[in-house]
């Protein structure tokens, strides 16, 4: 009985050290699997909110006499510095001159303490929420919010 034992524990003792072999496997493939899973996932909802981005805005743009600049970003900062979003080369603008923001289906506008001003339909603002057709005036610079289409030939128009 003795021998028995001995041979009964030995098999047993190498089936424990092949059952956590198969354990680490198992727990590893599970770990993949689940963080394959979790990347789809988070792809998928990014297309989602990519889709949805375009529909609420891909026909927005800031529109002045000289250019259409439609609104990409969720945030934009406008000012006179290189690193700004939309650059103003006019000297009335201050480098960093306010920030328009897209957050929870409002478009604001925030002055970031500039020495001229943001002006909103004539008004002078520290914060405002801005609407189609809205006048916004940035120092010298004055341009509007204005709805935007695509034309025949891919090129982005202003709406009559």
């Amino acid at each position: 009985m003795h021998e028995t034992l001995s041979e009964f524990l030995k098999g047993f003792g190498e089936q424990i050290v092949t059952f956590k072999g198969f354990a680490c496997a198992f727990a590893l493939l599970f770990v993949d699997f689940c963080a394959i899973a979790i990347f789809c996932k988070s792809y998928s909802e990014k297309k989602f909110c990519h889709k949805k981005w375009n529909r609420r805005f891909e026909y927005l743009a800031l529109v002045d006499e000289n250019r259409v600049i439609p609104i990409e970003n969720s945030e934009i900062l406008l000012g006179r510095h290189r690193s700004s979003d939309i650059q103003f080369p006019d000297l009335s603008v201050s480098r960093y001159h306010a920030v328009l923001t897209f957050s929870d289906g409002i478009l604001l506008l925030d002055d970031l303490n500039s020495k001229s001003g943001t002006y909103v339909n004539g008004k002078r603002i520290k914060s405002a929420v801005i609407k189609i057709n809205d006048e916004i005036r940035i120092g010298a610079m004055i341009f509007s919010i204005k709805k935007i289409k695509d034309g025949d030939n891919g090129k982005r128009k202003k709406e009559a």
